[in-house]
């Protein structure tokens, strides 16, 4: 059996490979990792490998569920699930799925798939066109106060 110390720098491989969508690279370290000792991270990553490399959603859900079932308040594990939702061409669980772990942790790959999706907050005054003077120049005082889009 291999050690904790080497399983997790297997685990962080298969991570840094999905994350540059390297998915197959990344799939062959994550079921490393999940057979060596079935982490929710790696449920969660091998997941979306799985979704993205074999188009097995069914299996894909249920590992990134179990994941969720372990680790409830994980970010990663919400992004995840928004990308695999994503990959099914389901767009708008993926952004409630995003909006979740928004809520747990301000994490820049979610809004960076939030920004890809071309998801942004509703404007302050919604009565207001978007682009409306008022609209623009409040937004941007108040944009530092608020955490994240949908929080």
């Amino acid at each position: 059996m291999a050690s904790a110390e080497s399983t997790f720098k297997i685990l962080k491989r298969g991570m840094d490979a999905a994350d540059r969508g390297e998915t197959l690279a990344a799939q062959i370290h994550l079921e490393t990792a999940f057979n060596q000792g079935r982490s929710p991270l790696a449920c969660s990553y091998l997941g979306f490998c799985k979704a993205r490399e074999d188009g097995t959603f069914k299996e894909a859900l249920k590992l990134c569920g179990e994941a969720l079932s372990r680790e409830p308040s994980n970010a990663l594990h919400y992004y995840n699930l928004g990308r695999i939702y994503r990959t099914m061409g389901r767009k708008p669980e993926a952004i409630d799925a995003f909006f979740t772990g928004l809520k747990m942790q301000r994490h820049p790959l979610i809004l960076t798939q939030l920004r890809e999706l071309g998801v942004r907050r509703p404007p302050i005054f919604r009565w207001l066109e978007r682009g409306h003077p008022l609209n623009r120049i409040v937004g941007k005082a108040v944009g530092w106060m608020r955490p994240a889009p949908g929080v």
